[in-house]
């Protein structure tokens, strides 16, 4: 778990950032 959980956390965190921008692109657009 010592080198697991780290990574999942940073990768999850990286995907909601991703998906923030992602977002907020698409509302702009509208």
């Amino acid at each position: 778990f010592g080198i697991t959980m780290p990574t999942v956390n940073v990768f999850f965190s990286s995907a909601l950032t991703v998906f923030c921008l992602i977002a907020s692109s698409r509302w702009m657009k509208k």
